[in-house]
């Protein structure tokens, strides 16, 4: 199951972060602009949320679990405010 829900986790990010690569227009529309920002936003979200979950566990395992979670949203979030930074 973890490992299951972290290849969707990758999947998402990995295309999340292609298709703001691609389909950034050279002048970018408030729609654009503003999907950017929910998305970067909801990443951040989820790092936060992981990263609690990971300074608050008991199981190693699920620590890990979590904090990998955390790095990848970390990452998104990254990705996604230097894409909006670039283009909005």
């Amino acid at each position: 199951m973890r490992v299951f829900l972290s290849r969707i986790a990758l999947i998402t990010a990995i295309a999340g972060a292609a298709l703001a690569g691609i389909a950034g227009p050279a002048h970018a529309t408030s729609t654009y602009c503003a999907g950017l920002k929910a998305q970067y936003t909801s990443d951040l979200n989820m790092y936060l949320k992981y990263n609690t979950l990971r300074l608050t566990s008991t199981d190693p395992g699920m620590r890990l679990f979590y904090g990998s979670l955390a790095s990848r949203y970390f990452t998104s979030y990254q990705q996604g405010l230097a894409a909006y930074q670039a283009t909005c």
